[in-house]
C-alpha cells in the first residue's frame, strides 16, 4: 500500500466475514477479508470508530449489499497501482451485479486476449475485492 499522510483503519464482522478497511480522506484504499495478521499498526494507520464520516458509510452499504438490497456501491476509492492494474480494476467495476466475466473477456476489453495472465495477476492484487 502506498504511503498515505493520513491513513485510517477500522474492522467489523458481517455475514461471517471479518473486514479490515483502510481509508484516506479521499476514499477506500484497501479492504482485507478474513485476514488475521493485518492491523492498524501494520500500516501505521489511525483507528476509527465505525460511524466515522471518513468511512463513507461503508458498513451500511455492505450490509445492504449482503442483504441483496444494493447492487452498486457509491463509495469513493483511493487505490493505487500500475496503469494496467488500474485499467483492469476499472473494467471489473463495470461487471453488473450477479454476473461474472472470465479473465479472457476482461483481457479483451483492456488490451487483448493475450493479456489473460496479466489480468489474473491484477485481479489477485486488487486492493478492494468487493
Amino acid at each position: 500500500m502506498k504511503n498515505h499522510d493520513n491513513l485510517y483503519y477500522t474492522s467489523f464482522k458481517l455475514s461471517n466475514i471479518n473486514f479490515k478497511i483502510f481509508v484516506t480522506k479521499k476514499g477506500i484504499c484497501r479492504i482485507h477479508l478474513n485476514d488475521k495478521k493485518t492491523t492498524a499498526k501494520s500500516f501505521k494507520a489511525i483507528t476509527l470508530q465505525q460511524d466515522d464520516p471518513y468511512l463513507f458509510n461503508i458498513f451500511a452499504q455492505f450490509e445492504e449489499y449482503f442483504n441483496r438490497e444494493r447492487k452498486k456501491f457509491d463509495i469513493p476509492l483511493d487505490i493505487t497501482g500500475t496503469d494496467f492494474q488500474l485499467k483492469v480494476w476499472k473494467e471489473l467495476l463495470k461487471i453488473p451485479y450477479g454476473k461474472v466475466r472470465s479473465y479472457k473477456e476482461v483481457a479483451r476489453k483492456v488490451g487483448g486476449a493475450s493479456y489473460v495472465r496479466a489480468v489474473g495477476r491484477a485481479n489477485g492484487e486488487n486492493p478492494v475485492p468487493i
